[in-house]
């Protein structure tokens, strides 16, 4: 998490995570790891996001399923008719006025990831969060773009949406909410499976998410 308002339900998802009961992956918990930092109060550097990835992929094999969740800012940049440039998005590190500073690049995540071994499936709650598959995994050699399952909040030009019940994490709590997470009340009904089996599927989540959370349709001003 990258934004002190995201770090409650960032922790939840934590816990969500460790509660696994997907076949034939088992959680071992010292496997899972976490990272808080709040942008606009220092920060971190692209080194110590280098090392919390290293760390949690670093031994990873080819069998394994690598899930990678991420909420706060996202960055961009915009060109003279204010349009976002795909390549000059990502992952919000600090305050810093210079964007190559202060962002981690979806491009650069993107590739990083692909030098790990496994399986990956990538949540990003922040805005412009579609740009990480347009800028990075789009742009993988297909063997290793098909390692990636990517669960993104926005769009290209999109805020993430939020309000102050949420904390800016909206698309967090409605998948927390989706797997049938046990903090949340009035489950199983309100699950995306109806009955909460401890599997989520893929379909399962993008018919939940598209009936629930709605985008709404700005751009970044």
């Amino acid at each position: 998490s990258g934004d002190k308002d995201t770090k409650s339900s960032a922790s939840k998802m934590f816990n969500c995570l460790k509660q696994n009961k997907l076949p034939k992956y088992k959680t071992i918990s010292t496997n899972i790891k976490k990272l808080f930092y709040h942008a606009e109060g220092g920060g971190i550097d692209a080194g110590t996001l280098n090392d919390s990835l290293e760390l949690a992929f670093g031994s990873s094999t080819s069998s394994d399923l690598n899930i990678l969740y991420y909420s706060g800012h996202g960055n961009y940049v915009e060109n003279a008719k204010h349009q976002v440039i795909t390549a000059q998005t990502g992952i919000g590190l600090n305050n810093h006025v210079n964007f190559d500073m202060a962002t981690y690049k979806f491009s650069d995540l993107a590739l990083k990831l692909s030098g790990y071994r496994g399986k990956f499936v990538v949540i990003l709650d922040c805005c412009v969060a579609e740009n990480f598959y347009l800028s990075g995994v789009s742009r993988l050699s297909s063997s290793v773009r098909n390692r990636f399952t990517c669960l993104l909040s926005s769009k290209s030009n999109q805020f993430a949406y939020g309000n102050k019940v949420t904390n800016n994490v909206a698309y967090t709590n409605r998948l927390l909410k989706g797997a049938g997470y046990s903090s949340y009340k009035k489950l199983p009904a309100d699950s995306a499976v109806g009955r909460y089996d401890g599997v989520l599927t893929a379909k399962e989540i993008f018919s939940y998410t598209d009936k629930n959370y709605g985008v709404p349709k700005i751009a970044p001003q």
